[in-house]
């Protein structure tokens, strides 16, 4: 049975990405107001790009999604490069909330849209191939008839857009009801099309929060207003409350304006507002009409009022799997003993896991750079030259380090800033990725392994001897030396991690005993490792999933070899390191560099000081075992890439 507000989409078409050099944007401009772009407004502009950590790889807005659409009633002559520009967020790796209005046109009569690109990590054209970014093609739409039969219909503006495949390692948001009545912080995240960067428009996520009071029933249309800056492009964003769940989406933004925007709500109609589930059984063809039928497996939170804490099985879940991987990596529900290496904690796979989990990171950059579109078999472009360049194996170093600073906190100190809570928000998507490429590349680390560990032991006996007697030199304050090289702005806009790194930076460093050779590249490690975007593996594993699915289910039932179950353990130690240091980035400099521990050695030390000291101790063994490990992985991935074009 045909239903008029549910329709398939084209996705066959010759723009097989979406944007281009030559693709112009069409402003069909629903607005609450007819003045000028806020971005030129005589008023200040608090809108502030979003950091690009936060779209990719774990972050908090992973889940918000750039639309180009076109519409059947485009003329192909005339606008055969043009595409009109809107926001959408994820409720399912494979269902996407949108705007009514962008999904059917009234204002320049283009009707229903034919076609719709979808980029998860999106931060502009010319970083299409970035890692962390996806693409997906909407397969088909389905929307209000009430939005159908008149443009005047503002609060039924809404549509859900099912993809042709779902989004790998995202974690969908879970909404809640509009509320009628309340004061909350509340913030419209999207891709605002006044904005322009590098000549595109729209290209950057932009945010803006600020606290509201508000009143639907004041609404002619028991809409959410809000005096939020917003301009076209960002329609179909989230709007989000911020709760003790984190950020929860309460409308979806519709109509923007310099000074009240508005969004359509959602929840029980009775209460002027959309049900949500209505619309996913109707797109999963569960459903000929918009019911009270609630959808089962959706995204859906129990409504509950803002800032109350809102009870998930999900959340339970995600916390239980996060807590037994820290336990596995360090015995946390003791405090940590160190190593004789360092400040490192002794985990199951004692010294050699802090420096085997940094090259799992490797491994997975690796694989990465092997299968790119640019790079042919055989060339030397994921040589260890040009991975150092490209700072991952200095990242996977600070997130080790980072890793072992938490680790050193004291329990009291963890409960009052929730480090793991946030933690745990990084580390789902990473962890995901790291589970399913690891099995790939399990025996790439081998030799490594080994090396590695003969020449720990080798050092241990030494300084196990030296410990033993009693003879372990003291660090004093003298021993503090300051680090040389100049902080350069290439952050990206980022002032928490320029902040962060000042932080690291301009902290008198102590110099481990034997370490003084590495000392000054410490300046490198850190400043290159901060301004890298690490792409953990996003793109292996897209091939892992596309190739391997029905053999990767058998080989669940199969006992995994140890290289697998070792490598399966260093590779979620490293998605865990990661998790630590985009959390620590956040902090105030005043906690990180407060030296409130105690060192091995008696000296008190900061969080800044354990993570240099962790780099000292680790570092030069990571940076000398990585063309070792880049040589092994290349054909590994190369051989999965071509198993998957020849299928």
């Amino acid at each position: 049975m045909a239903v008029p507000n549910v329709w398939s989409l084209n996705m066959s078409s010759d723009h097989d990405r979406g944007p281009n050099s030559e693709i112009e944007w069409l402003d069909l401009s629903y607005t609450n107001d007819t003045s000028t772009s806020p971005s030129t407004f005589l008023l200040k502009d608090r809108r502030v790009p979003v950091h690009l950590d936060d779209i990719v790889n774990g972050g908090k807005y992973q889940s918000i999604v750039k639309l180009f659409y076109r519409y059947a009633g485009q003329n192909p002559a005339e606008n055969n490069g043009t595409w009109a520009i809107g926001t959408g967020w994820l409720i399912r790796p494979d269902l996407l909330v949108a705007a009514g209005h962008c999904v059917y046109d009234t204002t320049s009569q283009f009707g229903r849209i034919s076609e719709i690109n979808v980029y998860l990590g999106y931060h502009g054209k010319n970083a299409l191939d970035s890692g962390g970014v996806q693409f997906r093609r909407g397969s088909k739409v389905a929307t209000s008839l009430s939005w159908l039969a008149s443009k005047d219909n503002k609060m039924n503006d809404l549509a859900v857009v099912k993809l042709e495949k779902p989004f790998f390692g995202v974690t969908p948001f879970k909404f809640m009801s509009t509320p009628m009545t309340g004061t909350a912080e509340i913030g419209v995240v999207g891709y605002p099309g006044d904005m322009v960067t590098n000549g595109e428009q729209g290209a950057l996520m932009h945010e803006l929060f600020m606290t509201v009071s508000f009143d639907r029933s004041k609404s002619d249309l028991h809409m959410l207003e809000y005096p939020i800056t917003t301009f076209a492009g960002q329609c179909g964003s989230p709007v989000l409350a911020v709760t003790a769940d984190g950020l929860v989406p309460i409308a979806i933004h519709t109509y923007w304006s310099l000074s009240n925007s508005s969004g359509t709500a959602i929840g029980d109609p009775e209460l002027f507002a959309n049900r949500l589930e209505d619309y996913i059984s109707l797109i999963d063809g569960e459903a000929t009409s918009v019911s009270f039928h609630i959808h089962p497996g959706t995204a859906h939170a129990p409504v509950a009022p803002i800032g109350q804490r809102v009870e998930s099985s999900l959340y339970e879940d995600d916390e239980e799997r996060f807590m037994d991987v820290l336990k596995l990596i360090a015995g946390i529900t003791h405090r940590p003993r160190y190593s004789i290496l360092g400040s490192a904690p002794i985990t199951s796979m004692g010294p050699v896991g802090a420096i085997l989990a940094p090259l799992a990171s490797v491994a997975f950059n690796a694989a990465d750079k092997a299968i790119k579109p640019s790079r042919q078999p055989g060339s030397d472009t994921c040589s260890v030259g040009g991975l150092s360049d490209s700072g991952a194996a200095k990242r996977a170093i600070l997130g080790e380090a980072a890793l072992s600073a938490v680790l050193r906190l004291e329990r009291d100190t963890l409960q009052e800033t929730d480090i793991f809570g946030d933690m745990r928000m990084y580390f789902r998507k990473n962890s995901k990725l790291a589970k399913m490429v690891s099995p790939i590349i399990s025996k790439t680390l081998l030799e490594p392994a080994l090396r590695i560990s003969l020449d720990i032991s080798r050092e241990q006996e030494e300084k196990l001897q030296i410990f033993q007697d009693g003879r372990m030199p003291r660090r004093s304050v003298s021993l503090r030396r300051p680090l040389s090289g100049e902080i350069s702005d290439n952050f990206g806009g980022r002032e928490q991690a320029r902040d962060f790194v000042r932080g690291l930076v301009e902290e008198p460093t102590l110099v481990l005993p034997g370490a003084e050779g590495f000392f000054d590249s410490i300046f490198e490690v850190i400043t290159t490792g901060i301004s890298t975007v690490p792409s953990f593996g996003h793109d292996i594993a897209l091939i892992v999933e596309a190739t391997d699915g029905a053999s990767s289910e058998r080989a669940e039932d199969a006992e995994p070899d140890i290289a697998a179950k070792s490598f399966h353990i260093l590779g979620q130690r490293a998605a865990m390191g990661e998790a630590a240091l985009q959390t620590l980035m956040k902090q105030d400099i005043s906690f990180l560099s407060r030296r409130d521990m105690e060192g091995w050695d008696g000296e008190p030390v900061s969080i800044f000081d354990v993570m240099k000291e962790v780099i000292q101790t680790v570092g030069p063994k990571v940076l000398k075992a990585v063309p070792i490990v880049v040589n092994a992985v290349i054909p590994v991935a190369e051989g999965l890439a071509s198993r998957r074009s020849r299928s």
